[in-house]
């Protein structure tokens, strides 16, 4: 599990208290394997104490009594610091699932509030981009002055902020990268990829209409005091309630077809399709009527009514 450093999503996660609480037993189980003590395999510290009585031998020829005894302790000494480290590490895996399984379950609960978040950060963003007017540029409030240099201020304060809680939202709306899951494979994560980078998941419905440097602050995530104000000012920024909810407005959204990674996505929807005109047959001058009864007089070759492209047919052709 990744640590969170964006402050919107720290407190996006705060008010759902299983999930804070689920990720406090991750940590907790991550800091008790980490402090555990050294130590060493079992076979390895019985096989050191052996090796250690041999050496003794070997050296001055007095064989220790007591080594069956000394290995046989160490070993068990050594067994009960393995299964303290597995279980610890058990116990890291299972928590770190645990709070995978409750993000997921919640995430919905995050997103709502994130999408309060969202309606703050935007009124308040309104309110500066009135006061700035029609100034666009840093140049602009320089020579405008007196409140356009606080509202220019505020703005940019306002741009960290709504970076903070759409990204907090890009978290939320895709699956958790689990333990042991090759990057790349998962078709939904794809997917919120490829919308995120056609600009979606900031306004409603079809994206035609805004303006090429706004959709393009979008859709780069560069977001710029333009854009910011744009959004707050034509009203309906959201935060998507969940994957399924984004998928459909982006659905509704597009004219053409929505892809995934295999291209187009088919329509299964019944269908006719109308027979083909049966083509009629064709005679050649070297075609013959079949003879069924050898008693009778051989008929008479058909009437030919087409032509072969190869003047000369091969017999493996015809």
């Amino acid at each position: 599990m990744r640590e969170v450093t964006n402050p919107e999503e720290r407190a996006a996660l705060a008010v759902v208290p299983e999930i804070e609480r689920t990720m406090a037993l991750h940590a907790d189980a991550k800091e008790r394997f980490r402090k555990h003590r050294m130590g060493v395999m079992p076979d390895v510290a019985r096989s050191a104490a052996i090796d250690e009585a041999v050496s003794v031998f070997t050296s001055g020829g007095d064989w220790p009594a007591d080594v069956g005894t000394n290995a046989a302790k160490v070993y068990a000494e050594a067994q009960v610091w393995d299964a303290e480290r597995l279980a610890l590490k058990r116990a890291v895996e299972v928590t770190e699932a645990l709070a995978d399984d409750t993000r997921e379950l919640l995430a919905d609960d995050a997103l709502a509030h994130l999408g309060k978040r969202l309606t703050e950060v935007l009124n308040a963003a309104r309110a500066a981009a009135d006061a700035l007017g029609d100034v666009q540029s840093a140049d602009g409030v320089i020579k405008a002055g007196g409140g356009a240099l606080k509202a220019w201020s505020d703005l940019q304060g306002l741009i960290d902020d709504y970076r903070n809680v759409k990204a907090a939202q890009w978290e939320f709306l895709a699956p958790v990268f689990r333990r042991g899951e090759v990057a790349g494979t998962h078709e939904e994560r794809g997917q919120l990829r490829r919308w995120r980078g056609a600009g979606y998941g900031h306004l409603p419905g079809s994206l035609t209409d805004v303006p090429a440097d706004v959709l393009e602050a979008l859709r780069t995530e560069r977001y710029t005091v333009a854009a910011l104000a744009y959004v707050s000012r034509i009203g309906t920024g959201y935060v998507p309630a969940s994957f399924d909810d984004l998928k459909a407005e982006v659905e509704s959204a597009t004219a053409g077809p929505v892809y995934d990674d295999r291209g187009p996505m088919r329509d299964y929807s019944p269908s006719v399709t109308p027979l083909p005109e049966p083509r009629p047959s064709r005679t050649f001058s070297h075609s013959s009527t079949p003879q069924l009864d050898v008693s009778q007089p051989k008929p008479k070759p058909p009437t030919p009514n087409a032509t072969v492209a190869d003047p000369s047919p091969s017999t493996s052709n015809y």
